[in-house]
């Protein structure tokens, strides 16, 4: 369905967003937003049906560990990984 600005996301297994396999060079250049940080993001814009979302659509919840993990990986393979 259509998602509205506001909307929570409720992660994998919710009913807001699904997932689908994308290599990390498309997904890092596109900045998608990987499925297993989604629970508990909230969405800054309407996103339509089946539309891709992005760090740029959501504000993260403060202080999750994953999001510093996640920014640690980046760091540490950024361009290692064919």
């Amino acid at each position: 369905t259509d998602l509205t600005a506001g909307t929570q996301l409720d992660g994998i297994g919710g009913y807001h967003s699904y997932g689908v396999l994308e290599n990390q060079g498309a997904s890092d250049k596109e900045k998608l937003l990987p499925m297993s940080l989604s629970e508990g993001c909230v969405l800054k814009r309407a996103i339509s049906k089946d539309q891709a979302i992005t760090y740029a659509d959501i504000e993260l919840p403060n202080n999750r560990l994953i999001d510093t993990l996640k920014i640690e990986q980046s760091k540490l393979f950024s361009g290692h990984l064919a």
